[in-house]
């Protein structure tokens, strides 16, 4: 067959001459226009709903860049580097402690305020989350400025490691007179300025963020979200634990001075490492960050619609709004009405008499406090109760914490989206998991014998277990040492038995060699063991 070709002008002109009315005709000019604008629409509607997409996948990006920038240097590099920042400007742990809770007291400060006077209609939640990433910036530039500004460190034969030996009346307290710089404590202030600063800086992050997603996307879609967001945010502190380590295994004042001038290494208890390499890069990317967040817009395109299309899940009260006569948890959200800051107490009430969100927020706060324990002695605890250095014990939590917090945030978030999990389900699962957790928490039960201390569980001369309840570090082989204000330091000798220092264990000078160095002593023949250094016991 042959190729038929149909020209427009001739089916027009023969529709005319079939007798039809050209009213007819306008009609069926009408449906290819009706359907020509059918299809422009759904192509823009298709447009728009990609460009939404590709912001909501911007957007979550720079926020989990926030959020685990937060993470790694509140709870990260703080935590690694608190130890060598208490030797280097002879802080307490009472100042360690002070410097650490500066964070949650300006949480606790400003988070209140920030999330309310950021949420109001007209409010910008990009603009608070951009200015807030700045202010965390500049508290990790203030966190570094005691390294520039102390003198540099020096540790010479007759530091602090000196003094831990067995030295005689009079001569240890000469030596602390001339040695400890107490004025180097006043640095705590700065250190706890930069930390409120960091405290500030984040209090948008968890609340207006979490918003700005969460009423950006669909339902079905926003556990995948917020999913990946906390999944970042969690990965920032295992980054922080195991930068922070590589980073205290360079000298604290490189490149200035190369630790071969005072014959130190990094197995050495006199060597500090660069705590503050950490701060300066989180410093940096906070300030690059912070600008392409101020550049978001105050709602994404689309957020509107999904908004109108929700439904609440929330629990119903019958308490109105200030300004409104309508219920506070109309759909919608509810809330509407709070849009003045003298409303806050009212909106404060609302929140009040919610059974659920008191719940969750009861859960949240305890497994604060668990995580917040766990960030902080972990690293310590892997380094008594197995001997491990500082950037090791740091390097270990870092792995174990980036495949189970951020794994398994990710996982949970995909559960939700696969199962399409309501509210009620999303507390099911919870529930579910955090009684697997209990059962996990068990194995803390499980522990080592106690190693043999001497004065403390076995006696200094017979090794033989001690039956007194109070115990006595105090023997003929440190009597005349002066060791009643010294600090734990513990060593440990061939014989397995650890002591509560050098002085302690009758030490009186250090030697630079890798193999176990014999001595006689008073009482007996052993070795006290802290390579590369050894105590003459």
């Amino acid at each position: 067959m042959g190729e038929v070709t149909l020209d427009p002008r001739n089916l027009t002109r023969a529709h005319s001459d079939s007798g039809f009315s050209s009213q007819s005709s306008f009609s069926d000019n009408d449906t290819g226009s009706s359907r020509a604008d059918l299809v422009i629409r759904d192509g823009a509607h298709q447009h728009q709903h990609q460009h939404h997409g590709v912001d909501t996948n911007n957007a979550t990006d720079s926020l989990g860049e926030d959020g685990g920038q937060c993470g790694m240097v509140v709870n990260g590099f703080v935590n690694v580097c608190i130890t060598t920042i208490e030797k280097k400007y002879n802080l307490r742990s009472t100042d360690t402690g002070l410097i650490a809770g500066a964070y949650d007291m300006a949480s606790v400060l400003c988070c209140v305020p920030v999330s309310y006077l950021g949420s109001r209609p007209g409010s910008s939640k990009p603009r608070w989350l951009g200015c807030g990433i700045l202010i965390m910036g500049l508290g990790s530039f203030v966190f570094t400025l005691p390294h520039f500004i102390s003198p540099p460190y020096n540790p010479s034969s007759t530091t602090f490691g000196s003094l831990l030996l067995c030295l005689r009346e009079g001569t240890r307290d000469s030596q602390c007179t001339v040695l400890v710089e107490n004025w180097l404590s006043s640095f705590r202030h700065i250190f706890v300025l930069g930390q409120f600063l960091h405290g500030v800086g984040a209090s948008p992050l968890y609340t207006l963020g979490v918003t700005y997603l969460d009423e950006s996307v669909e339902v079905k879609m926003s556990s995948m979200y917020l999913g990946i967001f906390y999944a970042m945010a969690v990965v920032g502190p295992a980054a922080g634990y195991v930068l922070g380590g590589q980073f205290l295994k360079v000298y604290i004042d490189s490149p200035n001075i190369h630790p071969d001038t005072f014959g130190v290494e990094a197995v050495s208890d006199l060597w500090l490492g660069a705590w503050w390499i950490g701060f300066l890069l989180s410093g940096t990317l906070s300030v690059l960050i912070s600008w392409p967040i101020m550049a978001f817009p105050a709602q994404l395109p689309g957020a509107k619609a999904i908004k109108a299309t929700r439904i609440s899940e929330a629990h119903t009260t019958t308490t109105t709004t200030p300004s409104s006569s309508t219920p506070s948890t109309s759909a919608g959200g509810g809330g509407g009405g709070f849009g003045r800051l003298r409303d806050l107490p009212q909106a404060v009430r609302v929140l009040a008499i919610n059974p659920t969100f008191l719940a969750l927020s009861l859960a949240g706060a305890t497994e604060g406090i668990l995580l917040a324990g766990f960030a902080t002695f972990t690293p310590k605890f892997l380094e008594n109760q197995f001997s491990m250095p500082a950037s090791l014990a740091a390097l270990i939590v870092g792995f174990v914490a980036v495949p189970a917090g951020g794994g398994g945030t990710m996982i949970g978030g995909w559960i939700i989206k696969r199962l399409h999990l309501t509210c009620s389900g999303i507390l099911k699962m919870c529930i579910i998991f955090s009684m697997v957790c209990l059962l996990a928490c068990f194995t803390f039960v499980i522990s080592c014998p106690n190693t043999h201390f001497a004065g403390v569980n076995v006696d200094y001369v017979n090794r033989s277990t001690m039956s007194t309840v109070l115990p006595n570090l105090t023997s003929p082989c440190n009597a005349e040492c002066v060791c009643t204000d010294l600090p734990y330091d513990p060593v440990c000798g061939t014989n397995n038995v650890m002591y509560f220092s050098p002085c302690h264990a009758g030490c009186g000078g250090m030697v630079r060699v890798y193999l176990p160095y014999q001595q006689h002593s008073d009482v007996y023949q052993t070795a006290i063991v802290r390579l590369p250094w050894v105590y003459n016991g």
